[in-house]
């Protein structure tokens, strides 16, 4: 059953969509869209255990630092833990 996105889904949306030759799809069924550029998947927005959650390829350095700084950010969930953060949406986030 499809949830309704976050504001945290919709911002992320907003602006992944905005890079270019972004495509959308969700191959690993509803409620898991998956963000790409050039068939390299950098963004996945999706519900986990009823928290909104996105998981995000970033630079192994830039994933350590901001872990190190939020709470609401971790290693990416069943990804590459050095490559990929997981974003929890909390009434704290700042957008």
């Amino acid at each position: 059953m499809a949830q309704t996105p976050s504001s945290m889904h919709q911002i992320a949306a907003r602006v992944a969509t905005q890079l270019p030759a972004v495509s959308l799809s969700e191959p690993f069924g509803d409620g898991c869209l998956v963000h790409k550029i050039f068939d390299k998947v950098f963004m996945l927005s999706l519900n986990l255990n009823g928290h909104a959650i996105i998981n995000l390829k970033v630079q192994p350095e830039h994933g350590a630092m901001l872990r190190d700084f939020y709470p609401y950010i971790r290693a990416g969930w069943h990804m590459n833990k050095q490559h990929w953060i997981l974003i929890f949406a909390e009434d704290n986030l700042k957008i």
